[in-house]
């Protein structure tokens, strides 16, 4: 079973704003949070530039053409190849 919901990219991420992104991949190998938060960074090629903070299961990122910041933690959906990340906007 594959099921996802993810942005394309740090743009997209950004334009998006708060939402909560999901994977859910049988196919891939077992990950813990701190896994895909670097999996979630990875697919989306994150510059390291954009990242203010990285805290294993929480970044902050920011990017020059946008005001805010976005947190994102990683999270499980019940084992360990369900996974979810929340995006809110950093005050």
């Amino acid at each position: 079973m594959n099921n996802f919901n993810l942005p394309e990219d740090i743009d997209e991420l950004f334009s998006r704003g708060e939402e909560t992104y999901s994977l859910i991949d049988y196919d891939l190998p077992e990950m813990d949070n701190i896994q895909s938060m670097d999996f979630f960074v990875n697919l989306l090629d994150i510059p390291e530039e954009n990242i203010l903070l990285d805290d294993g299961t929480m970044i902050i990122l920011t990017h020059p053409d946008y005001d805010y910041n976005l947190r994102i933690d990683a999270g499980g959906l019940g084992d360990f190849h369900s996974h979810k990340w929340e995006v809110s906007i950093d005050e």
